[in-house]
Formats: structure tokens, C-alpha cells, sequence
């Protein structure tokens, strides 16, 4: 999923896509191996993005580090003990610059705080939510963690974006959030979600 974010402000530098940025949410499966991290790469070159936000990278151990292309691969370590979880951000050379810090917070969570000119931060939150076959604690965790994230985040803009797992679809009579775009029938994960998004004033 992508999203052109038009209305910050922009860079001193303008980014590839002119005056707007472009957010990536893309679950990797995995990258653990350099083959993987390869096919990835490769894969990236057919997407416009300015920041991929990656989902299941599943690595043993955080790391931070720059292609020889200049793309800046930021990767968060997997859940201990379990193949599931690890989250992380792929920034183009273009905008690598201004990156102003980034922030592993959990197998779950990310931040990467980006600087849109000089006196303004734009943080993207990443998240990685528990799959429906999680236990309700770990859900209940995630989604605690996350509303804290987005609460004490200094940034003045704020864009959440990840796997959720959830299927959101509300009637259109009760909703403002969705419109035309929900599909299914909404599940727990979708539930919560929605909460998420009322509880924090994202909308």
C-alpha cells in the first residue's frame, strides 16, 4: 500500500516525487538472509517510494546500514524465540539526508522521524499488529504500546501506517472512516483498530 503524503511541508531539497512524500507499507515475509535482503532490493526498484515501511522482517538482531546505492536499510529484530514479528524501513537515497533519527521500539514497532524543513518533523510509526491467532494479552499489549507511541510522539506530523490484520468494512450510514473502501466483514483486529484510531484523534 502507498501513500502520497501532499499537504507537509516540503524538504529544503525536494524529494523525487516533488513536493510530497511517499509512503510504502510492504510486507517483506522475511529478510533474514543477505539473498533475501537482495530479492527485496530488487524488488523496491519497481515501487515510486520515498520510505518503504516493512513489515516480518524476521532478522536474530537490529541493524542500520546503507546500500551502495545510498538507500538507507533500517531493520528491526524478529519476536525472541519465535519466527514472527521484526519491523524496520527502507529510505531512498534521495531522502536519506534527512532522516533525523529512527526508533526500534518492538518486534511490533517502529519510528522514523523525518525533517520536512527546518523547523518541522514528520514521524512515521510502523506498525506490525499480532495476527487474530494471538492471544488477547498480546493484543491487548500491542495496541496499549502503540497508543502511547502515537500519544507521546513530538513530531507535529504523525502518520501510522503497517499490517494491521484487521478487515475493516462499517456501514456507510455510521461511518466517516471508511467510505467505499472497506471490504469483508470487519473482525477483531478491525475492531481495534478502529478504537485505536478514535482513541488517538487520528481522523
Amino acid at each position: 500500500n502507498c501513500h502520497r503524503i501532499r499537504s507537509a511541508p516540503t524538504t529544503d531539497q525536494p524529494t523525487r516525487h516533488h513536493h510530497c512524500l511517499r509512503i510504502c507499507s510492504y510486507n517483506c515475509r522475511t529478510v533474514n538472509s543477505e539473498a533475501d535482503l537482495a530479492t527485496l532490493m530488487e524488488a523496491s526498484k519497481k515501487i515510486r517510494y520515498d520510505v518503504l515501511a516493512l513489515q516480518e522482517t524476521k532478522v536474530k538482531a537490529s541493524t542500520t546500514r546503507r546500500t551502495k546505492e545510498g538507500d538507507l536499510i533500517i531493520l528491526g529484530a524478529k519476536v525472541d524465540k519465535k519466527n514472527i514479528g521484526g519491523v524496520g524501513f527502507i529510505v531512498h537515497r534521495s531522502l536519506e539526508s534527512s532522516v533525523e533519527s529512527s526508533e526500534i521500539i518492538s518486534p511490533h514497532l517502529a519510528v522514523l522521524r523525518i525533517n520536512v524543513n527546518k523547523n518541522t518533523t514528520l514521524a512515521i510509526i510502523n506498525a506490525y499488529a499480532p495476527t487474530s491467532a494471538a492471544t488477547e494479552e498480546e493484543k491487548d499489549e500491542f495496541y496499549l504500546e502503540i497508543e502511547k507511541v502515537i500519544k507521546n510522539e513530538k513530531a507535529y506530523y504523525k502518520y501510522v501506517c503497517g499490517d494491521f490484520n484487521a478487515t475493516v468494512n462499517e456501514p456507510l450510514t455510521t461511518s466517516t472512516r471508511i467510505g467505499l473502501h472497506g471490504t469483508g466483514t470487519t473482525n477483531e483486529n478491525g475492531e481495534r483498530m478502529l478504537e485505536l484510531l478514535n482513541a488517538s484523534n487520528l481522523f
